[in-house]
């Protein structure tokens, strides 16, 4: 695993790109900057929302800051594409603030207690950059108000892991189950990556899951993989995009192993085919998993994940 100062070395040199333009804004006669950061779960938003404010300054916003009230959630609401945040109060409390230069009242609204953040409510002051860091924050609904938009992507696998890494395991059944499709449905369909002026990569110094997964495949067996793939869920459109080389049902079929938990000897000869296929199609909707099979906890399968890097 590389050191945090290696980390930083790798991710200024990913960020140039976005440096650079922001340089080239700032040099403009603009008199208000705005720099929308959007991008997939887990893609590494948050880390260069907060490593351009503190090269750049100015204020930051962040979208999750506006979830949901309780009185919103609706059936119809959570069924709308993009409509996973408050866009209505964000549009009114930030965004049309900071175009007329007004100061923001800045109110989060914190979804674990379902009440509005008085601790960290603040006036945030004028200022000329302004970056707009969230998933949801290139909805059709604000219109087109930025100068730079920025598209953070991520591989699934990767996804997974940094998700582990930085909520724990307590709600990834959610992630995987709920958020990060909800996600990529909003980003297909707005067809947000393609309005994007920048897409960043999300890369790591450490081994990912999606490398494991590339080597863990060349060693399983070819028939056992081809039987399955035959009866496999259909998975997620960027699942099947992923860039590993290799063919779309034996990642598939690798997605499964390393976020359930079965140790990757077992691969190809020991577990008879109809056993893979059962336990794969559970990997859309792990929850159905666990009520079948409890022992197998979310925190089980972030474990086995993290000893399928161990053992590569």
């Amino acid at each position: 695993m590389a050191s945090s100062y290696e980390q930083q070395q790798r991710d200024r040199e990913r960020f140039m790109p976005v440096v650079l333009a922001i340089e080239e804004l700032i040099h403009t006669e603009d008199d208000t900057l705005l720099i929308a950061i959007e991008g997939r779960t887990g893609a590494g938003k948050t880390t260069i929302s907060k490593y351009l404010h503190e090269k750049f300054g100015g204020n930051l916003f962040h979208l999750d800051d506006y979830y949901l009230q309780a009185h919103q959630r609706t059936p119809e609401r959570l069924r709308e594409v993009g409509g996973n945040v408050d866009y209505e109060r964000f549009k009114a409390e930030v965004l049309e603030p900071v175009l007329r230069k007004e100061v923001v009242y800045y109110r989060p609204f914190n979804y674990h207690t379902m009440d509005f953040d008085a601790e960290f409510a603040r006036e945030v002051p004028v200022k000329r950059l302004n970056i707009i860091e969230g998933t949801y924050c290139m909805n059709p609904y604000f219109g087109d108000p930025y100068d730079l938009r920025i598209f953070m992507d991520i591989k699934y696998p990767q996804q997974i892991e940094n998700v582990i890494d930085r909520e724990g395991t307590a709600e990834l059944d959610d992630y995987i189950d709920k958020w990060i499709p909800k996600t990529d449905i909003y980003i297909e369909r707005m067809g947000i990556q393609e309005k994007c002026d920048i897409t960043i990569m999300f890369s790591c110094y450490r081994i990912s899951i999606a490398h494991v997964a590339a080597d863990l495949m060349k060693r399983s067996d070819d028939s056992v993989t081809r039987n399955a793939s035959t009866h496999v869920a259909t998975m997620p459109d960027r699942q099947k995009q992923n860039k590993i080389q290799i063919p779309e049902s034996r990642q598939r079929l690798l997605t499964a192993f390393l976020i359930l938990r079965i140790p990757p000897c077992f691969m190809g000869h020991v577990i008879p085919c109809y056993i893979l296929l059962y336990l794969h199609s559970f990997v859309i909707s792990p929850s159905v998993y666990n009520r079948r099979f409890p022992l197998y906890s979310s925190s089980m399968r972030a474990a086995s994940a993290r000893r399928v890097l161990r053992w590569s």
